[in-house]
């Protein structure tokens, strides 16, 4: 009897951790499908760097040197690794913005955008 138990007790979480493991690859194959998604700067990319980074990084604020409304500086800091890597706070880059960091699903949008030709 408790050999009994203790096999649907194993195959019960064996099966749960199955169902979340499978759900969790599922949304991140929808989140980095680039191929069906066209980016552009204008409609997708400014308004959320806009929106998210102009506070410190804009016309009033020009942290680092950087004003992330004109897209020519987003085009740069995307160019030359920086825009991603602030967002995915990767090795050696800091997170931003700070204390409150952007959604996968945006930065996934970035990083589509980038992949894609930054047009």
């Amino acid at each position: 009897m408790k050999k009994s138990v203790f096999l649907i007790a194993s195959v019960l979480v064996l099966s749960f951790a199955a169902c979340k493991s499978t759900k969790e690859t599922t949304a991140v194959k929808e989140t980095l499908n680039c191929g069906t998604t066209a980016y552009t700067l204008a409609g997708d990319i400014q308004p959320l760097i806009s929106s998210n980074c102009g506070g410190c990084h804009g016309t009033k604020g020009k942290k680092a040197g950087l004003d992330l409304n004109l897209p020519e500086t987003i085009k740069t800091v995307a160019a030359d690794g920086r825009l991603v890597c602030v967002m995915r706070a990767a090795k050696g880059c800091a997170v931003m913005p700070p204390g409150q960091p952007l959604s996968k699903i945006d930065v996934d949008k970035v990083e589509c955008w980038v992949n894609n030709g930054m047009k």
